[in-house]
């Protein structure tokens, strides 16, 4: 019996043909969304990281020189107070909490709308032509779509090698059975060309 991993559910998520998960239940649906968007916020911490080391190796005293005002860096942000303060009015109740959600990535792609005759067939130029607008999402979407969904040919190589390696042939390096199976695949390759 074959059992739908999330990672399984993420992948039909991310086919725009298929993102609204019609056949689901919503706490399939709810279990994929929260993976997905932990995914996106692994990779987004990944550059954060690695633009924060790279931003690290650089002198401090070449940054200093890059801040016009030594102690620009300790003003605060009017801007930030000035729309905190437009946003709570005297008429606030205290008795309810309202919590508006940020709109992420996730919730942008599944607002949008899809010609579905522009993007029937392959997912990945779909998101190859949205990666601007959904640049976490689009790179997380090529790692899982671009993953073979069958894995014949590495079982045509296994089968190969085990054809290849026999008890005539045990004296065999990894090296030249590694070359062996290079050179059939080549011919194999310039046959079918």
């Amino acid at each position: 019996m074959f059992v739908l991993d999330i990672r399984h559910v993420a992948a039909t998520l991310l086919h725009p043909r298929y993102r609204s998960l019609k056949r689901f239940p919503d706490h399939i649906k709810g279990q994929c969304y929260r993976y997905v968007r932990r995914q996106i916020k692994h990779l987004q911490d990944r550059i954060n990281l690695e633009d924060f080391h790279s931003k690290s190796s650089e002198p401090e005293a070449k940054r200093f020189k890059k801040n016009s005002n030594l102690f620009s860096r300790f003003e605060s942000d009017d801007d930030v107070e000035d729309d905190q303060k437009q946003y709570h009015s005297s008429s606030r109740s205290d008795e309810y909490d309202f919590d508006i959600k940020k709109i992420d990535e996730l919730d942008r792609y599944l607002l949008i709308d899809i010609d579905k005759n522009a993007h029937t067939g392959d997912p990945l130029v779909f998101w190859k032509s949205y990666r601007n607008q959904f640049p976490f999402l689009s790179q997380y979407a090529r790692s899982v779509l671009s993953i073979p969904a069958i894995t014949t040919n590495v079982e045509r190589e296994f089968s190969t090698a085990g054809w290849l390696i026999n008890q005539r042939r045990t004296s065999l390096k990894p090296t030249e059975i590694d070359k062996i199976l290079f050179i059939r695949s080549m011919e194999k390759q310039l046959k079918n060309n």
